[in-house]
């Protein structure tokens, strides 16, 4: 772990940044900026993928430490990886195939197929 990180980690009054703001940083030409050279940093490989000797385009940078609890990372290069869609949702448990089928079964009666309250 990194020093930013530790010290970010052991900051407990640290304000969380709201969706809206999430969502301008990540419209921004500064974060694009950013991205693009993550991504030539890495060369267009999934870093996670790479780590088990497979090979795949990367097309996401991911904040290992998540941008909306930690804004301070929000442009820190030892915070950024690049990776390959398929990881990235891995990564995303909300993201992710097993989430989109909880949140169905969740309106879904499992068996039937009839919506529920």
């Amino acid at each position: 772990m990194l020093f930013n990180q530790k010290r970010a980690k052991k900051d407990k009054n640290r304000r969380k940044m709201t969706r809206e703001e999430t969502e301008a940083f990540y419209n921004s030409p500064r974060w694009r900026r950013k991205q693009k050279a993550i991504l030539r940093r890495d060369h267009y490989q999934c870093q996670l993928c790479k780590r088990y000797g497979r090979i795949s385009e990367a097309s996401i940078v991911h904040h290992k430490l998540e941008l909306a609890e930690y804004p301070e990372l929000a442009m820190d290069d030892d915070n950024l990886v690049s990776v390959c869609r398929k990881c990235h949702n891995k990564l995303h448990d909300e993201k992710g195939a097993k989430a989109q089928q909880k949140r169905r079964y969740k309106h879904e009666d499992r068996y039937s197929g009839e919506r529920i309250s």
